[in-house]
């Protein structure tokens, strides 16, 4: 505890505080509004649970439909009333399987996509026909996913559509039926067929940084659909798509500064209710004005706050609210519309205090060519800052790279702010957002535009004062671990002790090795980081490998891993740490043998952050 002048206390958490289990999340109202389902910590992990409603007061006992010792749940949707499928994994081996779960039988989840090996996806829930399923698996072969109708009673299946070799995504209709299609390879392209029984055709061909994304079929227009395209423009925007012409044929929505993010639509009236998008924070337009209302209702409400509405009942008279902020995790609520009610469900992590948490203040500075870089700087509370004029400070690149960070709240950045650090996230060059001309200016610039981003931000945090020069650590999840690793090599003398979560260091063998469910995307992933099967790409990938660069390692370093993972196999790690330490260099390895890509028990990830918070102490001092 730290106490100021006025007697004031902030509190310092311990790493479980922030990596245990979510005491309730991802609630999710059933279609009559009787029931409510959710994940929750039952001691070995997260478990489903679900519970009766009375109007929007949860009543009677809670029932447990899935052990998390035997189903790691990712997902889950109601299916009808009374049944709901969900996605879980194994052990992290991204094997995903979906399940059929009855609320009040006893017998426990049935699985719908049997096999070791098989990876599933939900193409279509079905919820007008309960007997069935759309599942797209890899069964027949491990690289392609191919459509089925499944019997949620017997586990049958009949083939609706065969993957010819190069389809990653399938879309079905109102009705079910799977009539388009996207595909990846030399070059993406969509394909399209008018009818079940009628052969898909390529309908439009698309260049690497042109995404098309599909969002549900124009109801009244079966030949049209509402998807997400950046074709023509450098924003991805809302457009109404003819699918016999294999045109955008009516804009809908679009901004100049960044990528709409999502389609809010509805089920029941089978309409888009408004668009999302996310510059320095979360925004969201509405195009229905009763849906308008509602949202400010919600502000007004819980101001200060990032309002998601996470669904409702089939009738859209009670919804599942979420309010979260950057000090503030995740709280839902039942909400009543029509008397503006809402009913608190519970926090995510209610142990955490505001008060101690850190804010998080949009930044932006610009690169070495002028490229305008946006990021994010949360400063410990007050109370928490060392006793030195500026706190020390962890650079903390995300994964991907082809994602972004986001205002909200984040738990490895508040755990490191609550030990006292500054943290500095950066949505370098590559980042997915800003348009595709920023997308594309991160191709094949992993080992070079991408690290000079992450050196102009620490150029300017100690610029501005955030931070001193010579204390200065980095930590990075994947892609983010990598940086930490390129950093590193690059900048010797800079950091004082770096943390590689998972990250690739020897590209041309991360690229080999790649899931099978990834191997339609081969060609892209050439084109985005490096051919490897060509002299000159293969050292251009050489060159911005971290194994090769490991001569030039000398800061304290921490490298973790998944003995399972995947994306990117243990062997990077272990090579690099075998390679280290052969040459005296101070690291040290963490492997779990139960975890795949990034930890998800929660003993395994409390066992980790423990450790690298005593590293950080080892390496920056009391």
């Amino acid at each position: 505890m730290h106490r100021n002048r006025r007697g004031i206390s902030a509190r310092q958490y311990r790493a479980e505080d922030f990596f245990k289990d979510a005491s309730a999340a991802n609630f999710a109202l059933s279609p009559d509004g009787k029931r409510i389902a959710y994940l929750a910590a039952d001691g070995q992990g997260l478990g489903l649970f679900v519970r009766e409603l009375r109007g929007e007061k949860v009543h009677g006992p809670t029932r447990r439909l899935a052990d998390p010792r035997r189903h790691t749940v990712l997902d889950f949707v109601w299916k009808d009333d009374t049944h709901l499928l969900m996605s879980c994994d194994r052990q992290g081996s991204e094997n995903y399987h979906i399940y059929y779960v009855d609320v009040h039988a006893d017998a426990g989840p049935v699985d719908l996509t049997p096999g070791e090996n098989t990876h599933s996806v939900i193409v279509n829930v079905l919820k007008d026909t309960p007997s069935s399923v759309l599942v797209a698996h890899n069964q027949r072969t491990a690289h392609l996913l191919d459509v089925y109708r499944v019997d949620v009673s017997t586990g049958a299946s009949t083939l609706l559509a065969l993957n010819p070799g190069n389809i990653v995504s399938w879309f079905a209709d109102a009705d079910g039926n799977v009539r388009l299609a996207q595909s990846s390879g030399d070059a993406a392209s969509l394909h399209y067929r008018n009818d079940p029984g009628s052969e898909f055709r390529q309908i439009a061909t698309l260049r690497f940084d042109e995404i098309v994304v599909p969002i549900a079929f124009v109801p009244g227009m079966p030949d049209h659909a509402y998807v997400l395209s950046n074709r023509h423009r450098d924003t991805l925007a809302l457009y109404q798509f003819d699918l016999e012409a294999g045109v955008e044929s009516r804009f809908v929505y679009g901004r100049n500064d960044v990528d709409l993010g999502g389609v809010l639509w509805s089920d029941v009236r089978q309409e888009i209710l408004g668009v999302t998008w996310t510059d320095t924070r979360f925004r969201c337009e509405f195009f229905d004005p009763e849906r308008h209302h509602m949202q400010m209702a919600l502000e007004a409400a819980l101001p200060d706050h990032q309002i998601v509405v996470k669904g409702g009942s089939a009738d859209e008279s009670l919804f599942v609210v979420s309010a979260a902020s950057d000090r503030n995790p995740e709280h839902h609520y039942l909400y009543r519309r029509s008397e503006n009610r809402l009913v608190s469900l519970g926090s995510t992590l209610p142990h955490l205090r505001p008060e101690d948490m850190a804010s998080m203040e949009p930044v932006r500075f610009a690169a070495h060519d002028g490229l305008t870089i946006h990021g994010y700087l949360s400063r410990p509370a007050p109370l928490l800052q060392r006793p030195i004029s500026m706190p020390s400070l962890i650079v903390f690149p995300h994964g991907g790279p082809w994602a972004r960070d986001v205002w909200g709240f984040n738990r490895i950045v508040q755990w490191l702010a609550n030990q006292g650090f500054a943290v500095l996230q950066i949505n370098f060059r590559g980042s997915t957002g800003y348009g595709k001309h920023f997308w594309r200016a991160g191709f094949r610039q992993w080992g070079n535009g991408i690290q000079r981003d992450i050196e102009a931000a620490v150029q300017w945090a100690v610029e501005k004062g955030v931070a001193p020069l010579n204390r200065i650590g980095i930590f990075g999840f994947s892609f983010g671990g990598y940086s930490a690793l390129m950093q590193i090599a690059r900048n010797p003398a800079l950091y004082r002790c770096a943390v590689d979560y998972a990250g690739p260091t020897d590209l041309p063998s991360f690229l080999q090795s790649i899931p099978a469910t990834w191997e339609p995307m081969r060609e892209a992933l050439y084109e985005m980081i490096g051919d490897p099967r060509d002299e000159r790409g293969k050292a251009e990938l050489d060159r911005a490998s971290p194994l090769h660069c490991v001569y030039d390692i000398r800061t304290p370093l921490l490298v973790a891993h998944g003995a399972d993972d995947p994306r990117v196999n243990v062997s990077e790690s272990e090579q690099i740490a075998f390679e280290l330490k052969k040459r005296g260099a101070p690291v040290e390895l963490f492997v779990c043998a139960d975890e795949g890509h990034g930890f998800t028990r929660p003993h395994n990830q409390i066992d980790f952050y423990e450790h690298a918070e005593r590293f950080f102490r080892k390496w920056f001092g009391p």
